[in-house]
């Protein structure tokens, strides 16, 4: 019951503004990196979606008081009425916001709810790899004095990638 327990308790994290970070490195340190992944993604998917929602249809006035007048938000509303998809992942391979406030955001914006759940999912993928396997390689590290070259092949993979990503991305969203 631990994964779904865990899962649950990501979830309504992430709704109450747990910091995402925390709770990713806590999966992998509890489950090992590469079952961590499963359980943070579709905990953090699940308490993205129900923010999401909440902030589009039962607290819509409330957060948008907070946001009105932020000409980041008026910028980033008009960005994902034509780039929606690439605007979601960006915001998730490259967290410029906290992630309960992407979550709470976003669903004041004109974003489709499936495009959003979707290119948030894979979004958050490669954040969730280095999150869970640096607790695992810290956690490995603390108990058995050693880290898998595998688990460093993967972050270091990790980051390159990362980093080649938002590099692509950011020259194409300046290009817009």
């Amino acid at each position: 019951w631990g994964p779904f327990a865990f899962m649950a308790v990501y979830a309504l994290g992430v709704i109450v503004a747990v910091p995402a970070s925390v709770l990713t490195v806590m999966g992998g340190i509890l489950f090992g990196w590469t079952h961590a992944i499963l359980y943070v993604v579709v905990g953090a998917t699940i308490g993205a979606a129900v923010s999401f929602l909440i902030a589009r249809y039962i607290a819509r006035d409330a957060v948008a008081h907070h946001l009105e007048r932020s000409e980041r938000f008026e910028q980033l509303d008009r960005l994902t009425a034509t780039q929606g998809p690439m605007v979601v992942a960006l915001l998730r391979l490259v967290p410029i916001f906290p992630f309960f406030l992407m979550n709470y955001g976003l669903g004041l914006t004109r974003v489709r709810f499936s495009t959003y759940v979707f290119w948030s999912l894979v979004g958050m993928l490669p954040t969730t790899t280095l999150y869970t396997a640096g607790g695992d390689a810290v956690t490995r590290g603390l108990l058995e004095r050693r880290v898998p070259l595998s688990t460093l092949a993967v972050l270091l993979a990790v980051v390159v990638g990362l980093i080649l990503v938002a590099t692509r991305v950011s020259r194409r969203l300046s290009s817009l």
